[in-house]
């Protein structure tokens, strides 16, 4: 290993790239060729970008695995260490990369009079995205929400649903907006619950919490 090189041996006399730029969402193969005798390593210019991996070697071809892990673009140097020649690889990544507010905080719940009914604590906030084979430039996106409940103008030992409004941006537009509703809770009882967007496109977006009013 070089450096911050990741290296495996090589064999061969010339080193080259099935592909030196490619798109990716969440993962991408590049595979390299090389016929000289001495190690390949590969170096990721951006580390937030990107990923990579070594696979096995198959011949004189062994396959770079490649992993998104936010929105941009990068370059991987990968080079033969004895013979010191190298190639550069551009990797797009397009995934939809949101931006989450730091936790904890706090969602109130009015009713029309502007009477406070009920309080969350959010303790957590996290994403899953989902690939699909079918349209990969339209991925789902699950939005987590974990917590507990706070308060209530309720008697301590009833229970009722709160409600957890969002609204998703890209730059100052909002793109989708809803309300996770949670299960019927009493103080002090915590909380997990989701909700989904659908057909999001590659791109960078925030989302935000807010208050709800009934």
């Amino acid at each position: 290993m070089a450096g911050t090189f990741s290296s495996v041996n090589a064999k061969g006399k010339t080193l080259y790239a099935n592909k030196t730029k490619i798109t990716i969402q969440d993962k991408g193969t590049v595979t390299i060729t090389s016929k000289s005798n001495g190690s390949l390593s590969f170096k990721v210019a951006n580390k937030n970008i990107c990923s990579a991996k070594w696979g096995k070697w198959k011949g004189d071809n062994i396959k770079l695995y490649l992993t998104g892990k936010s929105y941009g673009s990068t370059k991987i140097t990968v080079k033969n260490t004895k013979t010191k020649k190298s190639i550069k690889i551009t990797v797009n990544v397009r995934t939809v990369d949101i931006k989450l507010p730091k936790t904890p905080f706090y969602i109130n719940n009015y009713d029309y009079d502007g009477y406070l009914t009920d309080t969350v604590k959010i303790t957590k906030v996290w994403t899953k995205i989902k690939y699909w084979s079918f349209a990969i430039n339209d991925p789902s996106v699950q939005i987590y929400v974990k917590g507990v409940k706070t308060y209530s103008d309720q008697y301590a030992d009833i229970s009722d649903s709160v409600w957890v409004p969002w609204k998703v941006y890209k730059g100052n537009t909002v793109v989708d907006s809803g309300s996770i509703i949670t299960a019927d809770i009493s103080v002090g009882e915590g909380f997990v619950n989701y909700t989904y967007i659908d057909n999001v496109k590659p791109g960078k977006y925030n989302i935000k919490f807010l208050n709800h009013i009934y």
